[in-house]
């Protein structure tokens, strides 16, 4: 339970750390999301930027998303795990130019990501752009453990105006968080 609240934390209040504190400038007194900042900043999935901000409108990229994900699955509790991932999925991870291999060797390992994932996730031209719903849906439903829940349905309907617009390989995924 408590990790299905800091997912949807996450998907809801949609940000990025590197370094901790729990008063950010940019986040006053009575926002919407300064009781959920604070818990996560508390429970050190969050933590805001270097300059004293949290920048609570900014769009979640790619590699910000995956270090919350890291952090929710458990990456800040397993540091012996986390090396040995790092170790094991270094040659993987060399050809991509993003500092926090640690974090996502860590998905690799727990099995939240695949290698096949990584162009899409990590790659020099992707990294730093948003992270689709689409996408949130999967890396949620990976975190959760479901994966293979999710997949298993033989006949996916959604009854999203868009829903032609989902990717067929998200589809389960996106099936799975909406039902749930």
């Amino acid at each position: 339970m408590k990790k299905i609240f800091l997912l949807l934390m996450v998907v809801v209040v949609l940000t990025t750390s590197s370094f901790a504190q729990t008063t950010f400038s940019d986040l006053p007194e009575g926002h919407w999301a300064k009781g959920a900042v604070e818990e996560m900043v508390n429970q050190g999935i969050i933590s805001g930027y270097t300059d004293g901000t949290f920048r609570p409108n900014a769009e979640l990229s790619k590699i910000h998303s995956l270090l919350l994900l890291a952090r929710i699955a458990g990456l800040n509790d397993n540091a012996t795990a986390a090396s040995k991932y790092a170790s094991t999925y270094s040659s993987t991870l060399s050809k991509y130019s993003t500092q926090y291999k640690t974090d996502v060797a860590y998905l690799l390992g727990t099995g939240v990501l695949n290698e096949s994932d990584l162009d899409s996730l990590i790659g020099d031209d992707v990294v730093n752009k948003g992270l689709s719903r689409e996408e949130m849906a999967m890396l949620v439903t990976k975190v959760l453990g479901k994966d293979k829940e999710a997949t298993s349905k033989s006949l996916i309907i959604l009854s999203f105006k868009d829903a032609s617009e989902i990717s067929a390989k998200m589809k389960p995924y996106v099936y799975y968080v909406h039902s749930q």
